[in-house]
């Protein structure tokens, strides 16, 4: 049991609740901290079935992990945006999909 020394019921029910969500989340990404355990994991964002992890690599690059329901995708991109059009490519083509390539193009081309 916790101790929780002068809160209110409410107060308590609510720290309860943060401290286990925390702990689910945890144990949701820890598939994908095992799988990064060679980088250092920065931040990992679950956007529904994708998730992607900022990792530092050895020689201090910043890169995005994509995953697919906390499976690797086994592709990193060099930004955010890049690892969301992976996710999405790999969702709905394949892991083989030039569409993340075509769609930066366009967007570099619009910005």
């Amino acid at each position: 049991m916790r101790d929780f020394k002068n809160l209110n019921k409410i107060q308590e029910i609510q720290i309860n609740r943060i401290i286990d969500d925390h702990k689910e989340m945890q144990e949701r990404q820890k598939p994908i901290y095992e799988e990064l355990e060679r980088y250092t994991v920065m931040e990992v964002w679950e956007c529904g079935e994708h998730q992607v992890a900022k990792i530092k690599t050895n020689n201090n690059e910043i890169n995005y992990a994509t995953f697919h329901n906390y499976k690797p995708i086994r592709q990193f991109a060099y930004s955010f945006d890049e690892a969301i059009l992976v996710c999405l490519a790999y969702k709905y083509d394949n892991s083989n999909s030039q569409f993340p390539i075509y769609a930066k193009r366009m967007l570099n081309r619009i910005s």
